[in-house]
């Protein structure tokens, strides 16, 4: 940047009339670098100049603020904007977005309100950022902000649904979230991953297990295959529900479908099946997790050593220490 400015101030116009371009590939520069202060004072040295300043470099200048962490700084340039009737749609999108990251979201809907009065007619992808982020703070005003944009003719997307979808479920919202999965569904809007697991997270939570079965098949259906998160899900509510032989079967079909469990899952299942006084069976889930790749970490050794000592297996306890050294893990 400093030798950009120098050839910009020193040798620039030994050859060249000074023209609006140059000036705004400093400032475009300078905002891209996050330098905001040369910025702004090139930006200054144009308007007296009388050189024409467009919303492209105006709105250069808000992101360069934003992403200098000066949003207060970039709420007053782009006021100063919207008084001179200089911005445009990715205006407003730039502005809505820093204020949804800093949780302002209140700003962000009155922000939406003056784009209308402005004859700017919001896209989906606006009114999605503004629903993310109040379906983290406020659900039912991202479901009524959800209701306003199809009355004012924006169709949702997927991300639309998701973000609410996702909101609700996490919340204990299960009825809601499930209409609002249908609706996504009839609508042509194909649920991603992280919506499914959301879904299926929170039907798992309220021992739900059928119902997330048969979201797991309706997975399949739109072509969407499980991960290791959303089998342990399942798993995890399972084990609350002390079918572990059933939970145990599940890992047996997750490792014939190629999905096989990770480390976490494993984990979970010997801690219940060592709380129940089953070593044997946690031992043999052990192997397995070994079978697979998995690396097992200090705390896996440290249940099954204890399950196996309050069992009375020595033989087993000191092959097991003996085990932990070879791989590495230290007691």
């Amino acid at each position: 940047a400093g030798d950009a400015f120098a050839l910009f101030t020193r040798d620039l116009w030994r050859y060249c009339a000074r023209s609006a371009i140059a000036y705004k590939t400093m400032v475009e520069g300078y905002c891209y670098v996050g330098d905001m202060d040369p910025a702004t004072r090139i930006l200054a040295q144009m308007e007296k100049m009388g050189f024409h300043i467009d919303v492209g470099l105006h709105n250069a200048i808000i992101r360069g603020l934003i992403r200098a962490k000066r949003v207060d700084d970039a709420l007053d340039h782009f006021a100063k904007m919207e008084k001179n009737r200089d911005t445009d749609l990715e205006s407003y999108s730039i502005v809505v977005s820093a204020l949804c990251d800093e949780k302002r979201v209140d700003k962000a809907v009155d922000l939406l309100y003056s784009m209308n009065e402005e004859s700017f007619l919001p896209d989906v992808g606006i009114y999605n950022r503004i629903i993310e982020a109040m379906s983290e703070l406020q659900l039912h005003g991202a479901y009524l902000l959800f209701e306003q944009m199809i009355e004012a003719g924006v169709l949702p997307n997927s991300a639309t649904f998701s973000f609410l979808v996702r909101g609700c479920f996490k919340r204990g919202f299960l009825d809601e979230g499930s209409e609002l999965l249908r609706q996504m569904v009839e609508s042509g809007c194909v649920p991603e991953l992280a919506t499914f697991n959301a879904v299926i997270e929170g039907l798992c939570k309220v021992r739900r297990v059928e119902n997330a079965r048969w979201v797991m098949n309706e997975m399949a259906s739109q072509g969407c295959s499980p991960d290791a998160a959303t089998h342990r899900f399942l798993l995890e509510a399972l084990c609350k529900m002390d079918k572990l032989d059933e939970a145990h079967r599940h890992v047996q079909r997750m490792i014939a479908t190629g999905c096989l469990p990770d480390t976490v899952t494993y984990s979970f299942l010997i801690k219940k099946l060592c709380k129940e006084g089953r070593p044997m069976e946690a031992h043999r889930f052990f192997k397995e997790m070994i079978g697979i790749g998995r690396e097992p970490d200090s705390s896996i050794y440290n249940l099954l050593l204890a399950s196996h000592c309050a069992a009375s297996k020595a033989t087993a306890c000191y092959e097991l220490f003996t085990q932990m050294k070879e791989r590495g893990v230290l007691p």
